[in-house]
């Protein structure tokens, strides 16, 4: 005979949905202010790091722009080829 399984219990959608409500998070005191504004060394690295050339990152997104600009232009174009045709071929 065989054995029989023990299913887990599945918690149900609503409890999947919605999980309990977090406490709200305690405001700071004045002496965590302090120690929140002060610098550390990933701030001081990001500021002394080397500007960026966006054109070199980024020159796909120029590419992917320019295709995308002439797709568009060729589909405004077959529109507006497509909207006399119409017209010429209904009279």
């Amino acid at each position: 005979m065989a054995k029989k399984k023990k299913y887990r219990q599945v918690p149900s959608a609503r409890a999947r949905r919605y999980p309990s409500a977090r406490p709200p998070a305690r405001p700071m005191a004045p002496e965590d202010t302090a120690s929140a504004q002060r610098p550390t060394r990933f701030t001081a690295a990001a500021k002394a790091a080397a500007p960026r050339d966006w054109a070199y990152e980024y020159r796909y997104v120029i590419a992917d722009l320019k295709r995308m600009g002439y797709t568009t232009a060729a589909m405004f174009a077959l529109l507006f080829v497509l909207a006399i045709a119409v017209q010429f071929f209904l009279r």
